[in-house]
């Protein structure tokens, strides 16, 4: 009996754990990715092509080496529609489609906000 008590308080302490992990690494990818996009936003005009292509392909990257981890915790559809709408920004920075590039960015921003809001633990995704 004590030793399925045990087992039991390591298999909750190691889920608690991987969910804590969870909220900390999408918040720190959400939080990159949406500092990249305001930036990118604040400062196209001020920017160069050279320096939105620069400043698109890390935002890219970021989200790219960060997506196996987060598809582990979260739904795919999610961060596939994420990951398409930076491709399209990333595009519309290389064609210099400047009103496509603000609506893109835009939802990029929108989209990401959402999937970190809906992944934390708050009273509105408990109910």
């Amino acid at each position: 009996m004590k030793n399925k008590l045990i087992i039991a308080g390591i298999l909750v302490a190691i889920v608690l754990g991987l969910c804590i992990y969870e909220m900390i690494a999408l918040d720190k990818v959400a939080a990159q990715a949406n500092e990249i996009l305001t930036s990118m936003r604040d400062k196209k005009n001020n920017k160069s092509k050279q320096q939105l292509s620069e400043m698109s392909d890390n935002l890219f990257e970021l989200w790219e080496n960060n997506m196996c981890m987060m598809a582990i915790f979260v739904q795919h559809e999610e961060i596939e529609e994420i990951e398409e709408c930076l491709a399209i920004m990333k595009n519309a920075v290389y064609q210099g489609d400047s009103p496509r590039f603000q609506t893109e960015a835009t939802r990029a921003e929108i989209l990401i906000q959402g999937l970190r809001d809906s992944e934390f633990p708050h009273i509105e995704n408990i109910l």
